[in-house]
């Protein structure tokens, strides 16, 4: 989260797919998540993002998006 540090609270779902086993393993995953940021409050965060890991060169990247939810129902999102 750009260097704001979240507790969680809760975890509330998780999901792992594999997509691509042989040549370069990708992995979709997801989950939900109830975090608290101080002077903020408790939102829920939820993520879903693939990894790719390259056999090869023994190196991974990810890319996702996230949705944030404050309790009061106000929304943001972020990409990366």
């Amino acid at each position: 989260m750009g260097g704001i540090q979240s507790t969680e609270i809760s975890h509330i779902a998780n999901n792992t797919v594999v997509l691509d086993p042989d040549t370069t393993i990708k992995s979709h995953d997801s989950y939900i998540a109830m975090r608290e940021l101080k002077g903020v409050g408790n939102f829920i965060d939820r993520c879903t993002f693939v990894t790719t890991y390259y056999k090869e060169s023994n190196i991974n990247t990810s890319t996702g998006k996230r949705i944030f939810i404050s309790v009061e129902g106000k929304i943001a999102s972020y990409t990366g």
